[in-house]
């Protein structure tokens, strides 16, 4: 049996209208009908004598003819276009809502006017989950973070496992990921592993994207960024810039938060039974990994 979708809505504005005190703006959300469907309702039920008692008794069409009503809207809506072919169309930056209200119009003539076509838009718009979307180009941006997890390296001189941190860059545009253990993420370390990174790159990127560990960024308020004099001076030094995602902004450098994820999935869950007793053994194993990792 098809269901009614309009006598529906009618139904539950009845139910409401009968049962609850609630306004004209709570009843149009509550039966997604316009404020001006609502209003013209409540205007038409206060002239006619209609029985709340006999609404579960009555089907579709006596319900209507015991109303008086021919139509839940009193016309027949206007076409609309299809939101998501606006919101596509909007990417290209050259392209505005007129011209597609234009061009829409020509295909569909007796469609909706062009102030309800943008705040057609607008409440799709409004609907839509949040997101930002990064572009990224070949060789432009490198992000930079360190792991989370550590590797144990097992010195002789040393009774305890000595814990290396696991240092990460990955390219915005491919995804090609570098890695490497160093004993701390310190200057020094730091500097070191930004050299690797280009070494094994083959090339330096334009843009650097840290995140805000001490040695790269002494300060990142709203309106000032401070980088760490020795980091500015390697940035310098290879021509490139350092641009430090937001502090608190993960999405900033969403690139190497999945990249060290997958690095400690793929390299160090895979050597977690493996001991070693240098930095330059575990540097060489994920060397290893890191070839497979990247050539799938």
């Amino acid at each position: 049996m098809r269901v009614n979708i309009e006598a529906q809505r009618l139904r539950e504005f009845l139910r409401l209208y009968a049962d609850t005190k609630i306004t004209t703006r709570e009843l149009a959300r509550a039966t997604s009908m316009s404020r001006n469907t609502v209003q013209r309702l409540r205007r038409h039920l206060a002239n006619i004598q209609f029985d709340f008692g006999d609404l579960d008794q009555l089907d579709d069409d006596q319900l209507r003819l015991r109303l008086q009503l021919a139509s839940l809207e009193g016309r027949r809506r206007k076409p609309t276009p299809d939101w998501g072919w606006v919101h596509t169309e909007l990417k290209d930056p050259d392209v505005t809502l007129e011209l597609l209200w234009r061009e829409w119009r020509a295909v569909e003539p007796n469609g909706i006017a062009y102030s309800q076509f943008t705040a057609g838009y607008r409440a799709f718009k409004s609907q839509r989950p949040l997101v930002m979307r990064q572009l990224h180009l070949p060789g432009d941006k490198l992000f930079l973070d360190f792991c989370g997890k550590t590797m144990p390296v097992y010195l002789e001189e040393e009774s305890t496992p000595r814990m290396a941190q696991i240092f990460v860059a990955v390219l915005g545009y491919s995804n090609y990921t570098f890695a490497c253990a160093v004993w701390t993420q310190q200057i020094v370390d730091w500097v070191q592993c930004n050299i690797d990174a280009c070494d094994f790159l083959g090339g330096v990127p334009r843009i650097l994207v840290p995140d805000n560990l001490k040695a790269a960024v002494i300060t990142h308020g709203h309106h000032e960024v401070i980088l760490n004099q020795v980091y500015l001076q390697f940035a310098q030094h290879y021509q490139t810039v350092v641009i430090p995602a937001r502090s608190r902004r993960p999405q900033d450098k969403a690139k190497v938060e999945a990249g060290v994820k997958i690095i400690q999935r793929w390299l160090l869950a895979a050597l977690r039974h493996q001991r070693f007793f240098s930095l330059e053994e575990l540097n060489q194993a994920i060397a290893r990994l890191l070839e497979q990792f990247n050539l799938r």
